[in-house]
């Protein structure tokens, strides 16, 4: 696996800007990913044989596939962006008629579909990483040209113009996202020595590479630093959310959010595990719902139905599972009073 370093400066500015713009609106694509998923999942719930099991699930199909449409509406335009939105409108319309799930899954695959071929954008991880494994696929399929180490001086690559990416160096690792990274491993570069792994590698082991790369210009103390800021800036935690780790790079934390948001997003690079901590999920979505609360006292009722949406998505939709083998009774009533608040 070759990750490419050098190019033209005419490809590499276009290259920067296009990353820049990807990762500005990642995370509100990877949240439309998220609600067609959760569609797909969990209507089973709200509708079998044509009726209504539970009026409660039933009213958040209804309201997860119209949000998917509004946001679908506010994406690029480019070509395949109307396929993607009558694809969503058949999906409410199914919904509607309470339609199979066959049919719900069915429409729900293809959005997912058009969302990454249209817009590029990857499933995000459901499950954490396996660093170890990673590390074991790195040594098999990357370190004959990146090195042992990743810092591009393998001996396959020495022959390879443009070089193979030095994983170490500090510059091209604050430019690049999780997303960036995945989406190179699954798809390759062409012209260069930097193959596809879509066919090779399982999706879950790409996304277990990507990190696995994208933590290796981290230093211990920095990461170190990371885990102490998760633990002790107000508010840090419910900002490093899983589609932000994925979908910004680090420089784009650092301007939004401040130097403890790239130390804790480098302990999240090197420790995925971490964004998938069941207590994480529910301070993310306490922290959510108190912004929710802020921004509609403020007026901004868009922006505060976004972060009420992320508290569910982001944060209970990841435990809901859990905490349904507990207490189902108890889960069905969160579920009612999250969507009260939306």
């Amino acid at each position: 696996m070759v990750l490419i370093e050098r190019r033209p400066l005419g490809v590499f500015l276009l290259l920067c800007f296009f990353m820049l713009t990807a990762t500005a609106r990642a995370a509100d694509q990877t949240a439309l990913v998220q609600l067609v998923e959760y569609v797909g999942a969990d209507y089973v719930n709200a509708v079998q044989d044509g009726e209504i099991v539970s009026e409660a699930e039933y009213a958040e199909m209804d309201e997860f596939t119209r949000l998917l449409s509004e946001g679908i509406a506010t994406l690029d335009d480019v070509e395949g962006k109307q396929r993607l939105a009558d694809q969503a409108q058949q999906l409410e319309a199914a919904v509607d008629d309470k339609a199979p799930e066959a049919r719900i899954q069915e429409l729900a695959q293809k959005i997912r579909g058009t969302l990454v071929t249209v817009y590029g954008l990857p499933v995000i991880p459901k499950t954490a990483p396996d660093m170890e494994k990673a590390a074991q696929l790195y040594q098999t399929h990357c370190a004959a040209c990146h090195g042992d180490e990743g810092r591009g001086d393998g001996p396959a690559g020495a022959a390879l113009e443009p070089a193979p990416t030095d994983f170490h160096e500090r510059a091209r690792y604050m430019g690049r996202s999780m997303l960036g990274l995945y989406t190179t491993i699954t798809g390759g570069v062409d012209g260069t020595g930097m193959a596809a792994y879509d066919d090779q590698l399982s999706e879950a082991e790409r996304w277990a590479l990507a990190f696995y790369v994208g933590g290796k210009a981290v230093s211990d103390q920095e990461a170190d630093a990371g885990e102490q800021a998760l633990r002790g800036t107000p508010g840090l935690k419910a900002d490093m959310t899983l589609d932000t780790v994925i979908g910004k790079a680090p420089a784009d934390v650092r301007d939004e959010i401040g130097k403890p948001a790239v130390q804790a997003m480098g302990y999240l690079r090197r420790n995925p595990e971490a964004l998938f901590s069941q207590n994480r999920f529910i301070e993310i979505s306490d922290a959510k719902l108190d912004e929710a609360a802020g921004l509609y006292a403020d007026g901004d009722r868009a922006a505060a139905r976004a972060a009420a949406l992320s508290a569910y998505l982001d944060g209970f939709e990841m435990i809901e599972q859990q905490l349904s083998a507990v207490d189902s009774d108890l889960m069905r009533a969160t579920e009612r009073r999250f969507m009260a608040v939306r």
